[in-house]
């Protein structure tokens, strides 16, 4: 499969499966195409344990368009509660039932969404747990689980490798990837390729998804990969103004050297403000070389005491590694200097700092 890695965004905004019901709403989306929206996310948080994905509306016009396209509305009632519900039943390609739902404890207010929804041609049977059971089938809900899990592993394995690296070496923390069954998310033409971006707040997300040639291209020649998807869907910008885009300027690089100070406890030697390089040095006597050109054209250089480099993280594309070309040289003694492995990096000291920082570690405690 294929991987095209979109431009990094800052932002301090986290999409909830609420907010996308919210947004897609507002969009004049029907309940289905939300509906649909909510599975190519809800994947990500689906567990064997848990038969249904349950989202609650406190709009009752929000709910309502939700009940128009829903396969079953009702009022769930347990322990004096009522939730009233638009259920999407379990598909082929995904296990679990959807549930979206008001909830109260009210009669009063029972009464009055009653009123509500019925004057819309909308019917509330009541019912209990049991038959809730069977209309999400629960007792099958492990098995179809289960073969679920093993289709969307073996499918979206470049993804989770990807992803597991990223974690282990930069600062993303979570991954989120858009399911679409080796299908564009857009046109739903088979595709191989898949494509990823990284919002970064306190920590980092990953989002990955699957375009077909056409839609890469495209993508390619927007501000963000994440907002391009959500004009295709129809819906406004996921971001916000004070999102930014990561660029290689003055702004990064203050923001690298900040990050070396802060991380590394880095003293500043040298500022070459031409091609974006900073050296810094340890208390150790190691120092830092950062150079980052562009997305695709940087270096992480580790220098000893003596002034030798030792190791290196680099963008060259001259090994043939997976996930590459981005590759690390934990050994740059001269029997050592051509094995490498994939890094996971991306170019942004910001993101990158784990992997810097485990590397001048074993570097300085090798001396």
């Amino acid at each position: 499969m294929r991987h095209r890695e979109y431009p990094d965004i800052y932002s301090r905004v986290i999409m909830t499966l609420i907010e996308m019901v919210q947004i897609c709403l507002q969009e004049n989306l029907n309940g289905e195409k939300t509906d649909k929206c909510i599975i190519s996310m809800a994947g990500n948080i689906l567990k064997e344990e848990n038969p249904f994905v349950s989202i609650r509306l406190d709009n009752k016009a929000y709910l309502l368009e939700m009940m128009k396209k829903a396969d079953h509305t009702l009022i769930f009632i347990e322990n004096s509660i009522f939730y009233i519900s638009a259920i999407y039943n379990y598909t082929p390609t995904f296990p679990a039932s959807r549930i979206y739902f008001i909830r109260t404890d009210n009669l009063m207010n029972v009464a009055s969404l009653g009123t509500y929804f019925n004057s819309q041609s909308i019917e509330l049977p009541p019912i209990d747990g049991q038959a809730l059971s069977k209309i999400i089938n629960d007792t099958e809900y492990s098995e179809r689980y289960k073969k679920w899990k093993e289709f969307r592993d073996k499918n979206d394995k470049i993804f989770h490798d990807l992803l597991d690296g990223r974690l282990n070496n930069t600062r993303v923390e979570q991954g989120i990837w858009l399911s679409s069954n080796n299908n564009c998310v857009i046109c739903n033409k088979h595709t191989n390729r898949m494509s990823t971006a990284t919002v970064l707040g306190k920590a980092g997300i990953m989002l990955g998804m699957q375009l077909c040639e056409e839609h890469e291209g495209e993508a390619k020649n927007r501000s963000n990969l994440i907002n391009f998807l959500a004009e295709k869907c129809g819906i406004p910008p996921l971001f916000t103004q004070d999102s930014e885009i990561l660029n290689h300027n003055e702004i990064n690089l203050i923001m690298t050297i900040e990050t070396l100070k802060v991380d590394l406890e880095c003293e500043i030697e040298k500022i070459d403000l031409s091609k974006y390089i900073v050296t810094a040095k340890r208390e150790s006597g190691y120092k830092i070389i950062i150079r980052q050109e562009s997305l695709d054209n940087y270096a992480y250089m580790i220098i000893d005491s003596r002034g030798k480099e030792v190791s290196r993280i680099d963008s060259a594309n001259h090994h043939n590694i997976n996930y590459g070309p981005a590759h690390i040289h934990h050994d740059l003694h001269k029997s050592k200097k051509n094995i490498v492995e994939t890094s996971f990096t991306y170019g942004s000291t910001i993101l990158d700092i784990k992997s810097i920082k485990k590397l001048i570690e074993k570097a300085e405690n090798k001396k």
